[in-house]
C-alpha cells in the first residue's frame, strides 16, 4: 500500500503533508459525529422531559440511549415476526440484515 501511495507522492514532504491532512480529516469527522449524536440525545433528552411526570429525576444521555435501543431492538423484532409470518425465508433475511 505505502509502495502504491508513493507513487503519486515521489517526495516524502508531499506524503507527510497527506497523512497530516487525512489524519486531521479523519480527526474532524470524528468529532462531527460525536456533536450529532449528542445533539440527537439532548434533543430526545428534553422531549422526554417535556412529557414526564413531575418529581422524577430528568433522564441521563445513557437512559436515553438505552431506551432507544430498546425502542430499535422492539422494532427489528416486530419486523422479523412480520416477515417470517409473511413466509420469507431465513436466508434472505439473513442476507438483508447482513448487508
Amino acid at each position: 500500500m505505502i509502495a502504491f501511495i508513493l507513487l503519486f507522492y515521489p517526495s516524502a514532504s508531499s506524503f507527510v503533508q497527506l497523512i497530516r491532512h487525512f489524519r486531521s480529516t479523519v480527526i474532524v469527522r470524528y468529532w462531527l459525529i460525536v456533536f450529532c449524536v449528542l445533539t440527537y440525545l439532548e434533543q430526545q433528552r428534553v422531549r422526554r422531559i417535556a412529557v414526564q411526570e413531575a418529581g422524577q429525576p430528568p433522564p441521563t444521555w445513557g437512559d436515553i440511549r438505552a431506551e432507544l435501543q430498546r425502542e430499535h431492538r422492539r422494532k427489528l423484532l416486530l419486523w422479523l415476526c412480520d416477515q417470517l409470518l409473511a413466509g420469507a425465508d431465513v436466508v434472505d433475511l439473513q442476507v438483508r440484515l447482513a448487508a
